[in-house]
């Protein structure tokens, strides 16, 4: 059994943080994260087109639907960039892709395994030249943990994987 939970940081008037958790079937989970680029316009737009995107995303593998959206991105000139992550859980089995600077771990315990270590932070979705990072990975126990960099750039490990997770 799968539970899941979203947390956005309300009080940022800037928050252009964005997510989605879409239950296609009992055995299927779809997770969707964007955080849009800081210090330009259309940042929030860039997000938010991922997101809408992403409810929509059918058996597309993730890197695929994410070079698809940079290049759709891109196109639209109010639009800026944004940093993503799109994951497919089928039964046990998590499917990704990521680019920027947001997180995706596996926390089993004092133990974390970075799924997102090798994306590329830059450039970002929505440059038309974005360096997509796939992962693939089989979920036994533990949490999973998607973030954007306003939660893993100021916490250390150690004081997220301590903290109790509210559900």
């Amino acid at each position: 059994m799968m539970y899941y939970a979203i947390a956005t940081d309300s009080s940022n008037i800037e928050n252009q943080d964005r997510a989605c958790v879409i239950q296609r079937n009992a055995e299927t989970l779809i997770i969707g994260l964007a955080d849009g680029a800081g210090g330009c316009s259309g940042g929030a737009q860039a997000a938010q087109f991922v997101i809408d995107a992403v409810q929509q995303i059918t058996n597309e593998h993730p890197s695929i639907f994410l070079q698809r959206l940079d290049q759709q991105i891109a196109q639209d000139k109010t639009a800026g960039e944004t940093t993503a992550i799109v994951l497919q859980i089928h039964k046990n089995q998590l499917i990704g892709a990521s680019v920027g600077d947001s997180a995706t771990w596996l926390i089993n315990g004092n133990e974390v395994y970075d799924l997102t270590q090798q994306q590329q932070r830059k450039p970002l979705l929505g440059s038309g030249n974005a360096t997509l990072t796939a992962f693939n990975h089989q979920l036994t126990t533990g949490f999973l943990l998607i973030a954007s960099d306003g939660l893993v750039k100021y916490l250390s490990v150690d004081t997220i994987v301590k903290q109790p997770i509210p559900l």
